[in-house]
């Protein structure tokens, strides 16, 4: 088979890997800007050719008031409206890649959507290894965590990418869908892109993150076992757990990961439980961080509970130029308002709408994709706790994924594509 086939690459494709590779290396310097607008351009090109559009659904009509109230707050409500104009282009900028990638992927079946996106990444993450190997174990840099947002380079071949924690929030999407291509498919490589991802995860010291290694090694082979506790159900349960208990006992006796990884994931248990496991202050010192920035937000929120400060301004007007919130549902409270939180949300609330009336509509034969699409959603949503993302356009490539396999199976556009198991 050749390599264009094995890999679902050509020419219909290669401009979604172009920008996959790029978004993973180094979206915001000018390489990664060139890739944006050449797949935001082919894929208009691309849908008007096939006459094939997506519909105008809730999910972006909603991006689009939220950009519309963003832009209003900057008239005279934001705090500082040069800070909350800045954002607004960013959120702009998303909403048009988000038409142009549904538009895109609507044309495209979900195989080579998957597994373009998923090979893209690898090869972004073995350039970002290459160039930025250095930073991992380095104490000065990111506290010893794999990056890639050091500049490198000059001019047109200047490089400069993603924090640790968006570099493993990239290599967790990739992961889930190679897993979903293993089951799906049977395909032995996919395992080969899900110990990669995985490593990377680990290399980038993201805690938040690892609970999508033991959503893919634990619920997606659990949900394509069969109905019932059958035998093959059980024995995959109990190689998960095996896994697990050898990844816990990796991070707790191994001295590399333990320092980064270990003390930070029991100094969070001692928190919750006050067992006194933790043997030092340093996770404990990153909770003690967030929860002052989430009393601070507090504060604000309740100084501009409707309206809100303006985007991006918690960080750059309430504390100084400091940290943002780290937590999703408080960074929007504090940066929209009761208004803008809930234009934000009900976005999500109409993806899992849409998830949740395709498990009770469809067939056994599209019911597991479905499920997992919904649990994997939940998760992301439960994520937000930790994490903001409204001003990154990965984080929405899965969700999107969703909205497409819902889409195409409601119409049934495309017969045997990825959400139906054929």
């Amino acid at each position: 088979m050749c390599i264009e086939k094995t890999l679902m690459i050509n020419k219909k494709t290669f401009p979604w890997w172009i920008y996959i590779f790029f978004s993973t290396l180094c979206p915001h310097v000018l390489l990664g800007q060139i890739a944006l607008l050449v797949f935001i351009v082919f894929s208009f090109a691309h849908s008007i050719k096939k006459r094939a559009y997506v519909n105008w659904i809730p999910f972006l009509l909603l991006e689009a008031v939220f950009l519309i109230y963003s832009v209003i707050q900057c008239l005279g409500i934001a705090a500082d409206s040069s800070v909350a104009l800045q954002m607004c282009k960013t959120v702009a900028i998303n909403l048009i890649f988000d038409v142009a990638f549904l538009n895109y992927s609507i044309n495209i079946k979900s195989e080579h959507l998957v597994e373009t996106y998923i090979n893209g990444c690898f090869w972004g993450f073995i350039v970002c290894l290459i160039l930025y190997g250095y930073t991992i174990g380095n104490s000065a840099i990111y506290d010893g965590r794999l990056t890639s947002a050091i500049s490198i380079g000059y001019g047109i071949f200047k490089i400069s990418g993603h924090s640790p924690t968006a570099l493993a929030a990239i290599a967790s999407n990739a992961m889930i869908m190679s897993m979903l291509i293993y089951w799906r498919k049977n395909k032995k490589y996919a395992l080969m892109y899900f110990s990669f991802f995985s490593f990377i995860i680990l290399l980038t010291k993201s805690r938040k993150n690892l609970v999508f290694i033991l959503f893919s090694i634990l619920i997606i082979p659990f949900c394509y076992s069969g109905k019932g506790f059958n035998t093959k159900k059980l024995k995959i349960m109990f190689s998960g757990i095996i896994l697990c208990v050898l990844g816990c006992f990796a991070i707790i006796k191994i001295p590399y990961f333990y320092e980064h990884i270990g003390m930070r994931l029991l100094s969070i248990l001692d928190g919750v439980l006050q067992i006194g496991i933790s043997e030092s202050s340093f996770g404990e010192s990153s909770i003690r961080t967030r929860e002052s920035l989430i009393v601070l937000a507090k504060a604000a929120f309740i100084q501009k509970p409707v309206y809100g400060w303006g985007l991006n301004n918690f960080s750059e007007v309430i504390n100084k130029g400091g940290y943002y919130t780290h937590n999703g549902f408080w960074e929007m409270l504090v940066s929209g308002g009761i208004i803008g939180f809930t234009i934000y949300y009900a976005k999500y609330f109409c993806i899992l709408k849409k998830m949740y009336n395709g498990i009770k509509k469809k067939s056994l034969q599209i019911l597991v994709p479905y499920k997992i699409g919904l649990l994997a959603f939940i998760l992301y949503c439960f994520l937000e706790y930790w994490q903001i993302t409204y001003m990154f356009r990965f984080i929405y490539i899965f969700p999107i994924l969703l909205l497409k396999y819902a889409q195409i199976n409601e119409t049934e556009s495309y017969k045997g594509d990825m959400i139906s198991d054929d």
